[in-house]
C-alpha cells in the first residue's frame, strides 16, 4: 500500500451513511430477533449501503474488517456527475475479491486529482464491523452529494431484493435504480427469509419513506401463505403511510412456468384491486412477466435469480415507476 495515503473513518461530519445503520447494519437487533432467525442472521448484512464523499484523491483504498462475506462480491465506486453515478471500480486484494477478516484492498484510479463526490456500495452478503478510506496524503475529504429525496425509497423482497448473483454491490435493480435517478432507498431484501412477519411489516411501516416497494412473493412458497400475508403488508403500510406511493412487483421469472405462476399474480392482484376500491391513488403495480422482455432465458443465473442483465432490465422497468411516483408525492407535499 502506497506510503502517502492517509487513513479516514468516516463519520457524520465528513461523509454520508446511506441504506445502513451507523454500525453498518439493516436492523436494530432487537428488532430483527422478533422476527426470525433468519433476518435476525442477515440483518448484519448490509445490503444497499452506501456512503458518499467528496474527494480531489486520484486514488482510493480500503481498509476493512469484514465479520461475515458469504459471497465475494466486494466493494464497488460511482462517480456522481451530470445527475446520475457512472461506475469507476471494484476494491480487490490481489487477484480476488474481499474477504473475511482485517485488511487492505489494493488502490483504485480516480482520476487526475479533480474534487468530485464518489459512493462506495456495500456489498449485499457481508456483515462489516469496520471501514476506513485510503487517499493521498494531501487529497481532501468531507460530506459528499445528498440524494434528491430526503426519506428513502423503502424495499421489501427475497433475495433477488436482497441482490444474490449481483457481480458486484452496484449491480442489484435497487442499487441501479438509484444511480440513475439519484434517489436514496433502503434494501430490506432477505434471500429465503422476506416470510411477510408481522413484526416485519410494523418496523417497515416505523420508517420515513417517500415510496414504499413490496417485492414479496418467492419466499411465501405456497399461494396459501402469500394470500395470507400479502394484503397485511398493504394494510399495515398504508395505516401509518397514507399517501406514500405503493409500488407492487411480482414474481421476475415467470416465463419459467406460467402456469404456476399466473396463481401467485392472481393472488398478489388482489392487493392491487382491494388497494384501489378503497379510493387509493398511489398505488402502482408491475407484473413480472413484463420486466426480462422477450430474452427472458438470458436475464437469470440458475432459472430464478437475475443475473447482470436480469437486474438491468429490472431496474429499467422498476425504475420508472418509482421516479414518477416519486414525483408525484413531493409534488403533492409541495
Amino acid at each position: 500500500m502506497p506510503t502517502q495515503f492517509k487513513w479516514i473513518r468516516p463519520t457524520k461530519d465528513n461523509s454520508l451513511i446511506f441504506g445502513m445503520r451507523e454500525d453498518y447494519s439493516r436492523i436494530p437487533p432487537e428488532i430483527a430477533c422478533t422476527v426470525s432467525p433468519g433476518v435476525a442472521a442477515q440483518s448484519r448484512f448490509c445490503a444497499g449501503g452506501r456512503i458518499r464523499f467528496t474527494s480531489n484523491t486520484k486514488s482510493i483504498a480500503l481498509r476493512l474488517d469484514i465479520d461475515v462475506m458469504e459471497v465475494e462480491i466486494g466493494f464497488d465506486i460511482y462517480r456522481f456527475e451530470n445527475g446520475s453515478e457512472k461506475y469507476v471500480g471494484t476494491f480487490r486484494r490481489g487477484e480476488s475479491f474481499l474477504m473475511q477478516g482485517q485488511f487492505e484492498t489494493d488502490p483504485v484510479a480516480l482520476g487526475d486529482g479533480i474534487s468530485a463526490c464518489y459512493t462506495v456500495n456495500f456489498p449485499p452478503y457481508a456483515s462489516v464491523r469496520s471501514i476506513e478510506f485510503g487517499i493521498d496524503e494531501s487529497a481532501s475529504f468531507s460530506v459528499g452529494e445528498k440524494y434528491i429525496n430526503s426519506e428513502p425509497i423503502v424495499i421489501y423482497g427475497s433475495s433477488i431484493t436482497h441482490g444474490a448473483y449481483a457481480s458486484r454491490a452496484g449491480m442489484t435493480y435497487p442499487a441501479q435504480i438509484s444511480q440513475k435517478y439519484n434517489v436514496d432507498f433502503l434494501n430490506f431484501g432477505f434471500g429465503g427469509n422476506a416470510k411477510g412477519e408481522q413484526e416485519m411489516y410494523d418496523f417497515l411501516a416505523s420508517l420515513e419513506m417517500s415510496v414504499f416497494v413490496s417485492d414479496l412473493d418467492h419466499n411465501l412458497y405456497d399461494p396459501g401463505q402469500l394470500e395470507a400475508r400479502h394484503l397485511p403488508l398493504y394494510t399495515t403500510v398504508r395505516e401509518k403511510h397514507p399517501d406514500v406511493p405503493y409500488i407492487i412487483v411480482t414474481r421476475p421469472d415467470y416465463h419459467k412456468n406460467p402456469k404456476r405462476y399466473q396463481a401467485r399474480v392472481d393472488v398478489i392482484r388482489k392487493t392491487y384491486d382491494y388497494a384501489l376500491s378503497r379510493g387509493d391513488k398511489n398505488v402502482y403495480l408491475i407484473e413480472g412477466r413484463t420486466l426480462y422482455g422477450d430474452d427472458f432465458h438470458n436475464c437469470t443465473k440458475d432459472g430464478t435469480h437475475p443475473n447482470d442483465l436480469g437486474f438491468y432490465r429490472m431496474a429499467s422497468v422498476i425504475g420508472p415507476v418509482v421516479a414518477k411516483a416519486l414525483l408525484s408525492y413531493q409534488c403533492n407535499k409541495a
